[in-house]
């Protein structure tokens, strides 16, 4: 298996990662995001090689006091022609980025629920990337 990390714009899913409650309350289309994506002005997405990097410095238990969250599984073959996948630069890789709305009932594929271990880490499974 090689440890070489894929280009970040070549990955054929993105993951969303929300809070229990974030997750709960998903409009079922016109969806802008968490307060962050809205602040930020795009909806923040990770590949599979990047989620446990952007879970470790985003949600600690310090920052996000929960144990359980859902990833949302977004295939960029659900991207519609009039949103703006853009894929930025940040640190040393680049992560994609929705400007714009996205539709949740029509184009999260599903959600993957994880828990935090006793080691503060998050359980992954396998995912696609």
């Amino acid at each position: 298996m090689s440890s070489t990390i894929p280009d970040p714009e070549t990955c054929t899913y993105l993951y969303k990662i929300l809070t229990p409650a974030e997750s709960d309350s998903l409009p079922e289309t016109a969806w802008h995001g968490t307060p962050l994506d809205v602040k930020d002005e795009f909806i923040h997405l990770s590949n599979a090689h990047q989620l446990v990097a952007v879970l470790q410095k985003w949600f600690s238990k310090t920052f996000v006091p929960v144990d359980t969250l859902y990833l949302h599984v977004l295939p960029r073959s659900a991207i519609r022609r009039d949103q703006t996948l853009q894929f930025d630069s940040v640190g040393d890789t680049k992560f994609g980025h929705i400007y714009g709305e996205i539709d949740p009932k029509t184009q999260f594929e599903k959600r993957i629920e994880i828990h935090r271990k006793s080691d503060g880490s998050w359980g992954i499974p396998e995912l696609p990337f």
